[in-house]
């Protein structure tokens, strides 16, 4: 057998050198021709891929530069920012605040102050035979009082501090807790050390700034005819209902509040005297506050 093994060998091997002989520069001719066509096709294909780059990536990036400032604003819409100096002074106790607010006053320890709608009164004066007694029933019966005033009390002129305690409680039994002002503002006015300064704090921040500063500069804070009726018109924002009538008071004419004045007498917030005069320049007594307010609360609550 390994004669005959080693003759096949010598058959074979032969042929197998020559085959290979024959197909080694075959396929090293087809490399050749191909590697280079490959070569060429990359060399063409390369350039236009990083052409289509160039041209997708600024579209690309264009787009985004549109889409996220409106995704940002949407998030701006959904999630409102809120600012201490956008922040109320003063609530209504009992009433809800939004939750933005409470986390907001929670996580920063901003004092919002609850006010009682309905205090306790203090005593249980009955007053006696006056003008505004039935006023005094009205503004007993809604909440506006925090006590039963005298006579003597009813008579004497009211400040800034007393003026603006009752009108803020009026305000917020009629949801009204909207800022003109922010906090930086008002304090700049308003110091922190006055009593009820939370509720001066959150009428003053309903004015614009030249009549916080005019009323802030009255002799002893007592608030005259014309400076509330300067209030009552910023606050309502001039949108109670008022008569179609020119009232026509003599005294009116000159004061720098004229518009205000008419304002308030239109709707009738205000009255004239018998003698037809107004008294802009006279100071406020608790008895013409309380009958203004009460008169005021009607007219928000239409």
């Amino acid at each position: 057998i390994i004669p005959e093994v080693e003759e096949i060998e010598e058959e074979i091997i032969p042929e197998v050198e020559e085959i290979e002989e024959e197909i080694i520069p075959e396929v090293e001719e087809v490399e050749e021709e191909i590697i280079p066509e490959v070569e060429e096709v990359e060399e063409e294909i390369i350039p236009e891929v990083e052409e289509v780059e160039e041209e997708i990536i600024p579209e690309v990036e264009e787009v985004e530069e549109e889409i996220i400032p409106e995704v940002e604003e949407i998030e701006e819409e959904i999630i409102p920012e809120i600012d201490i100096n956008d922040v109320p002074y003063t609530f209504l106790n009992g009433t809800p605040i939004p939750d933005e607010y409470v986390n907001f006053v929670e996580q920063n320890q901003v004092e919002l102050t609850a006010i009682i709608k309905n205090p306790a009164f203090s005593s249980s004066f009955i007053v006696e035979e006056h003008w505004a007694n039935e006023l005094i029933e009205g503004a007993i019966h809604v909440g506006i009082l925090e006590q039963i005033p005298s006579n003597v009390q009813l008579n004497q002129p009211v400040d800034l501090i007393s003026t603006f305690t009752m009108l803020d409680r009026v305000l917020l039994m009629n949801d009204n807790s909207n800022m003109n002002l922010s906090r930086n503002i008002v304090d700049k006015y308003i110091p922190k050390e006055i009593e009820n300064y939370y509720s001066v704090a959150s009428v003053a921040s309903k004015l614009t700034e030249p009549t916080l500063l005019a009323t802030t500069q009255l002799e002893n804070q007592l608030i005259t005819r014309e400076v509330l009726a300067q209030i009552v018109y910023e606050i309502t924002k001039a949108n109670l209902l008022q008569s179609s009538e020119n009232p026509a008071f003599s005294d009116i004419e000159n004061t720098a509040y004229y518009t205000a004045i008419q304002y308030c007498i239109r709707v009738g917030l205000l009255n004239g005297t018998d003698e037809g005069l107004i008294l802009p320049e006279k100071v406020l007594t608790q008895a013409e506050l309380i009958a203004i307010l009460v008169r005021l609360n009607e007219e928000l609550n239409k």
